[in-house]
Parts: C-alpha cells; sequence; structure tokens
C-alpha cells in the first residue's frame, strides 16, 4: 500500500492510491510552484496553498474511495485514495 504521494508541476504521482483504514499519507511537494490538497469529503483535512515542504494527512476509518485534487490546477492535477 502506497502512503507517499510527490506533488510535482502539475501532477501527483501516483494519482490513486491505496491505504488501510486510518492511514498516514505524506504529500511531498517536489517543486516550488504553488499546489494545494483538497478533498471532496469535507471529514479530511486539506493542506492549503503550498509552495513546498511536506503535508501528512490521516485517512478515514471509514473504507470507501475518497477523490481529491488540487484546485489551482483541477484539470490536471486529480486523483483518488481507496481505503480498505
Amino acid at each position: 500500500m502506497t502512503t507517499d504521494v510527490t506533488v510535482g508541476d502539475d501532477f501527483f504521482n501516483p494519482e490513486d492510491i491505496q491505504v488501510s483504514p486510518g492511514a498516514m499519507v505524506t504529500w511531498t511537494w517536489s517543486s516550488n510552484k504553488v499546489h494545494n490538497l483538497t478533498f471532496v469529503d469535507p471529514a479530511i483535512i486539506d493542506s492549503g496553498n503550498r509552495g513546498g515542504g511536506m503535508y501528512t494527512t490521516a485517512m478515514p476509518m471509514a473504507t470507501g474511495t475518497y477523490n481529491y485534487q488540487c484546485t489551482i490546477h483541477p484539470s490536471s492535477m486529480n486523483g483518488t485514495v481507496k481505503v480498505e
């Protein structure tokens, strides 16, 4: 199961991951371009706009697929976290 995602120049790598319930996922910015991590589910705390560094968030205990995107670049930066 993948718990690390790279936030690059207009992409997430990987875009789609699978984790265990309650897993911590770390998002690492690999460029200085400003991006954010915003989940459709408001229960998951968003990263806010960032131009670098790392952000770690806890995934829900409930199984399911959780969609996310960068609201600055929504057409090229989106993905899913499957919790099972």
